[in-house]
């Protein structure tokens, strides 16, 4: 990702008005409390889910943040 980041990237997203309203998860291999509140208090991120990815739990995830 060059010089950004997931959460940086993340954040650029929902800081653009055009963009506001996507959705975004982040997939991530950092699952801690720390990276969790960058994703959501820092990024804005709809979503954060710890890799490698359960498929069942992703695809629930997803479908509920499609239903929202």
């Amino acid at each position: 990702m060059g010089d950004s980041n997931g959460w940086e990237i993340c954040k650029t997203i929902k800081e653009d008005p055009s963009y506001h309203s996507v959705t975004v998860c982040m997939l991530s291999s950092h699952y801690t409390e720390e990276a969790m509140q960058r994703s959501f208090g820092y990024a804005h991120a709809d979503e954060h889910l710890p890799k490698p990815i359960i498929l069942d739990e992703f695809k629930k995830t997803v479908t509920a943040l499609l239903n929202t």
